[in-house]
């Protein structure tokens, strides 16, 4: 999918479980919040916990890549839609400020946002 290269997390192990998800979410015409993750992949809560783990891994890799992007060029339209529609303009620009050095941690990541982000988006 191109807004995972353009994000720089299409070979990110979480990327293969974002696809599927969103392809999921496509087919049944749903949220992320209304789909059943444990009855669709037939898993633990354990399970479930370490591919949302997976998951948070290659968003926030995304976030940080994005927050980069968007310093070299802030004017970017692509950048400020992605920006505002997969992470929430307010944690890229946290991001951005960390990696500058003028915070102590970087913005955050919501895997349902993201990925209903995503949805929207394609």
């Amino acid at each position: 999918m191109g807004v995972l290269r353009f994000l720089g997390i299409a070979s990110e192990k979480g990327a293969s479980d974002i696809l599927a998800i969103t392809q999921m979410m496509t087919d049944q015409n749903t949220s992320f919040q209304d789909l059943d993750l444990r009855e669709t992949y037939q898993i633990s809560d354990q399970e479930r916990k370490v591919l949302f783990q997976r998951l948070r891994r290659a968003i926030r890799t995304g976030l940080a890549n994005l927050a980069n992007m968007y310093l070299d060029d802030m004017g970017d339209e692509i950048i400020t839609e992605y920006a505002n529609s997969l992470y929430e303009y307010k944690n890229v620009r946290t991001e951005m400020l960390f990696l500058q050095g003028k915070r102590s941690s970087g913005g955050k990541v919501s895997v349902q946002h993201f990925l209903n982000g995503l949805v929207q988006l394609i």
